[in-house]
């Protein structure tokens, strides 16, 4: 293995963490069900009532990782890759928000809320 080719990919400096060094060839979150399982497992050991958040880029976005959130009571904030069913369905508050740019002249930030089923087999989430 090339050392180069080494991602290190810190999650958070102030709360419970995993690190996990993997040849940055790789896009996807291979190994990331496992370690989450782990992780959920020592946490309830100890605080069982907490309640936890799994936060992570579209990598985590799997039907496998969601499924496994939900049957252990696991909450997710992941992103969802660009597809043209995602982009359907973001297509007006896109132009809403780049109106109101081009009406400040600047950034400006908007988060859309909505119902999203990947596939006709997968749970609308």
């Amino acid at each position: 293995m090339v050392p180069e080719k080494l991602t290190f990919s810190p999650l958070s400096h102030r709360q419970i963490e995993a690190d996990y060094l993997r040849t940055s060839d790789r896009s996807d979150s291979r190994h990331s069900w496992a370690i989450l399982a782990l992780l959920v497992r020592f946490i309830r050991q100890y605080w069982p009532d907490t309640r936890i958040v799994l936060r992570g880029d579209s990598h985590f976005c799997r039907p496998r990782m969601l499924n496994w959130c939900d049957r252990h009571h696991v909450d997710y904030i992941v992103g969802i890759a660009k597809n043209s069913r995602l982009l359907k369905e973001v297509g007006v508050p896109m132009m809403l928000v780049r109106k109101t740019q081009w009406q400040v002249g600047g950034k400006v930030a908007e988060t859309f809320r909505f119902p999203y089923q990947g596939s006709t087999t997968e749970p609308v989430r």
